[in-house]
């Protein structure tokens, strides 16, 4: 983020010696006064000049954060501060007897060219601790006001501040560190992990278990020997079709109202591209969605004894997949409409009603003027689809009668219907998804 123009600004207490170099400018605050503004790598060389040099290697940030709080343990000090210590913590006759030690000390420094000055006391006693630090912090703070504090300024108000390469990122305004799949790598396990837990919960795994043993045992394998056992299957199948309706878009019509404060932080430091988090957003909501029908359908088939084909069965599974996927868009699409939690439920039940009564089970002959209502609705394709894959123009029932077997065309049940032709209805699902993904993306553009 550094490279693209953006400011980081880091409060840290201790950073290690590997992380210190990393920051390029640093700010040394004590007790809300500055003591060192500047490069982060010029700073051990300004309080060098200073006089206050460390005595035995250590992190720059343990020397810096001791100069912070004033203590001058195991480092030098100027000596006008030594002097100073001394001269109001001892009595007459030992500060005569300091001053003509140091000055013997400075004079064999001189001759044997050390440039440095005694530290302070490394174990004062508790009533000077106090006054030492304070002395410290007095003279560390001047220093920077008369000395560090004016060439700030001036450079501040005169100089380039901005590095060249900022510049150019500040002018296109853009300029990604990392490649769009790193990026949707880095999103989509950052969206499966917290995640996980809502699509992949007991209770979600228990909501559809439960309902297809329930459905199994309302359905138990049936005779189509009747019309009406044709249409007591029917209804099986349209309900299988608004379960998975409600199910696949209640989980994900929230996901984006949810997410929409920390999206909008994240996309206004251009921290990624949008396309990569919405394409791993889908992705990971669709793994959780697969994962529901795959227990659902199989129980609920078999128990309810549907067409007993292995072909048929896979064919009704790949159905409801489509289904799922196609309520998932349209949830993702409302919620990214609304971005509001209130609304988006709202809205979102008096449309998935309307597709309810107009998906060709209730009500099948519409009205001219409301029939287009149809062709929008999941409910309606999904339902048709279903019945196409489930039963087939030759296949019979009523063959006990004294009229013979009937085709299954030919009943009252399918009278708007033929039974070929449920490729139409899954291609019109997916025209679906694509669409409606779509509008939900450009729906989050506006975050």
């Amino acid at each position: 983020m550094a490279y693209v123009g953006r400011v980081i600004v880091t409060t840290i207490h201790q950073p290690s010696s590997r992380m210190f170099p990393m920051f390029d400018k640093l700010i040394l605050l004590s007790e809300g006064h500055p003591l060192y503004f500047g490069l982060a790598k010029d700073a051990l060389d300004y309080f060098a000049s200073q006089h206050f040099i460390p005595l035995l290697p250590m992190n720059p940030a343990d020397f810096l954060i001791d100069l912070a709080t004033g203590l001058t343990f195991d480092m030098t000090v100027p000596p006008e501060l030594k002097q100073k210590t001394f001269m109001s913590s001892s009595s007459p006759v030992t500060k005569a007897n300091t001053l003509q030690e140091s000055e013997t000390v400075a004079t064999s420094l001189q001759e044997a060219n050390v440039a440095t000055y005694p530290s302070i006391d490394s174990s004062p006693d508790s009533s000077n601790e106090e006054n030492q630090r304070q002395l410290v912090l007095k003279l560390l703070r001047s220093k920077y006001r008369n000395e560090l504090e004016p060439r700030v300024k001036e450079k501040l108000q005169t100089g380039d501040v901005i590095a060249p390469e900022l510049k150019t990122a500040i002018s296109v305004k853009k300029w990604w560190t990392s490649s769009w799949f790193e990026q949707f790598f880095i999103l989509s396990r950052r969206n499966c992990k917290e995640r996980r837990k809502d699509y992949l919960n007991v209770l979600r795994f228990a909501q559809g278990v439960s309902v297809a043993l329930l459905l199994g045992m309302l359905w138990w394998r049936p005779n189509l020997d009747t019309e009406q056992d044709i249409r007591d299957q029917v209804g099986l199948l349209f309900y299988m079709c608004i379960f998975w309706c409600t199910f696949s878009m209640w989980s994900t019509m929230m996901v984006f109202p949810l997410e929409k404060n920390y999206l909008a932080k994240e996309r206004a430091a251009d921290m990624y591209r949008l396309s990569a988090y919405f394409v791993s957003s889908t992705i990971c909501d669709l793994l959780a969605e697969l994962v529901h029908p795959t227990m659902f359908v199989p129980l609920v088939y078999f128990m309810a004894g549907l067409k007993s084909d292995f072909s048929t069965f896979i064919f009704t599974l790949l159905s409801v997949y489509l289904i799922a996927i196609t309520a998932q868009a349209f949830g993702e699409f409302f919620g990214a409409l609304t971005l509001n939690i209130k609304r988006v439920g709202i809205i979102s039940a008096m449309i998935m009603l309307i597709f309810l009564l107009a998906g060709g089970y209730y009500v099948k002959n519409i009205p001219v003027f409301m029939n287009w209502i149809r062709y929008l609705s999941i409910v309606y394709y999904g339902f048709r689809l279903l019945e196409r894959v489930q039963y087939s123009p030759d296949q019979t029932y009523n063959c006990k009668a004294l009229e013979g077997c009937l085709r299954f065309e030919d009943s009252p049940i399918f009278k708007d219907m033929s039974l070929e032709g449920g490729f139409r209805d899954a291609l019109a699902l997916m025209v679906m998804i694509v669409v409606y993904k779509v509008l939900a993306y450009v729906c989050l553009r506006r975050v």
